[in-house]
């Protein structure tokens, strides 16, 4: 799962060619952080070039060619949608403001300067959503939702963040993506009852988790390729999320 990290400052994480980090002011390719879980609660931090993010003992922080014990390190949320980043020796990323030249380092404090967030790679960007099986959520303008073999204006859809790391999932009509009492998939006006949980599950794979608990399903082609909601998550509720114009 690929995502921008954007420090108490409004400065983004950024992976240098020589191996270095430091913050910048805008978000492009550099810029983005692959989160590679380990399998055991931690994740390795992968950088554009392929190098991880790396703290050392000392708390100097860099890029590593491999991953290996100081490249492992633990998302801790706080209460406010933002992530502290703790290293394997327990200390977490800090982000220096100005005045120190934004530098860089891991600390055992951890306060505003070490909370970031996180935000997707496809985050306030139109998208293409893509089925399991190869069709493109679709809103139509009567506000049904539907699969579409198209990637057209019908087929762009905008996540915006809600708070508390939710979305609204935003059509090109300007409706907002909701399931139902029901379990239909629509279109609505209303944010309150829009709001969704976008959960990586692997393999660049996420599922759509509506404010009922259910789950964006697409059905194959025996029901039509119709769109509703599931109370669980299976193979027709993976969807591949897709920037209409990646790094821009």
């Amino acid at each position: 799962m690929t995502y921008y990290l954007k420090s108490a400052h409004g400065q983004f994480l950024s992976a240098r060619e020589d191996k270095s980090v430091t913050q910048v002011k805008k978000e492009k390719a550099w810029e983005k952080w692959l989160f590679e879980p380990t399998g055991n609660g931690t994740i390795h931090i992968r950088g554009a070039h392929g190098y991880y993010l790396s703290a050392r003992p000392d708390g100097y922080v860099l890029q590593a060619p491999a991953p290996g014990d100081h490249e492992v390190w633990t998302l801790v949320p706080n209460q406010f949608g933002k992530y502290a980043l703790r290293s394997a020796h327990g200390t977490y990323l800090r982000a220096g403001d100005s005045s120190e030249h934004l530098r860089l380092n891991a600390t055992p404090n951890c306060t505003e300067w070490e909370q970031w967030t996180l935000i997707l790679e496809f985050e306030s960007h139109t998208s293409f959503i893509r089925s399991a099986y190869g069709k493109f959520l679709s809103a139509r303008d009567d506000r049904s939702v539907n699969q579409s073999p198209n990637k057209k204006d019908w087929e762009r859809w905008t996540a915006l963040p809600a708070g508390n790391g939710k979305y609204l999932i935003r059509s090109d009509h300007k409706k907002y993506l909701t399931i139902d009492h029901n379990g239909n998939a629509l279109q609505i006006d209303n944010q309150k009852e829009a709001e969704w949980d976008i959960i990586p599950s692997g393999h660049a794979k996420f599922v759509l988790r509506a404010p009922n608990g259910h789950y964006l399903r697409a059905a194959d082609a025996i029901e039509n390729f119709r769109i509703n909601g599931s109370p669980s998550a299976g193979e027709g509720e993976q969807w591949f999320i897709e920037r209409t114009h990646p790094d821009k």
